[in-house]
């Protein structure tokens, strides 16, 4: 509740500005003592998390970080959640941990770095095709490791695409009647494989 005190010997027009004034300014007042509170409590649930943190309490210090969330705005949140997504991954929660990577990536969509680590909590989930679909991004965003980690998990293979007639000369025949390879020195192989390369996802 504001108390506004204003002498009667002013005009109407004088007294409705300096109201308006001194209004504003118990609102601004108001305003920045709920902002200093906020950012004491979130420096309060920061400051024991990075504590239980160095003590390697890392599920304590999870908690207080949830807590801290509470008071954080937007840059905020970011900062604790590349902390605490760091924690998740240690304690494997990767469920978890793929969570805040997908808000840090939608708050810096090229980020590689964000798509590489999320691929690996995929991985380790045995989601496959998730984590290569990570995998292509951070490549494309010239992440050095990632084409690495996609051919281990996504390995190139072959497989039977046809097969041909393999003349004893070296050449190859689409026939395979009565007279393929008659000039280049009879048939050696009748159907010999020819492979394709492809990858599982």
């Amino acid at each position: 509740m504001f108390l506004i005190l204003l002498s009667c010997d002013s005009s109407n027009e004088d007294l409705l500005t300096k109201a308006s004034s001194i209004y504003d300014s118990q609102m601004s007042h108001k305003e920045h003592l709920i902002e200093m509170n906020r950012i004491d409590s979130l420096h309060f649930y920061t400051n024991i998390a990075d504590s239980l943190f160095e003590k390697k309490k890392l599920k304590e210090g999870i908690n207080f970080l949830d807590s801290a969330l509470n008071f954080a705005n937007y840059n905020d949140e970011i900062k604790i959640l590349k902390e605490r997504v760091v924690h998740l991954v240690s304690l494997k929660r990767y469920e978890a941990a793929i969570e805040d990577y997908s808000t840090l990536i939608k708050s810096e969509e090229e980020s590689k770095d964000y798509y590489f680590e999320r691929a690996i909590c995929y991985k380790n989930r045995n989601e496959i095709p998730l984590a290569v679909d990570d995998l292509r991004k951070a490549i494309r965003l010239g992440h050095e490791e990632a084409d690495k980690l996609h051919n281990k998990i996504n390995p190139i293979r072959k497989r039977i695409s046809y097969y041909v007639t393999r003349c004893c000369d070296g050449t190859t025949s689409n026939s395979t009647g009565r007279g393929t390879c008659s000039h280049h020195g009879g048939v050696c192989n009748w159907s010999e494989p020819v492979y394709e390369e492809y990858r599982k996802y």
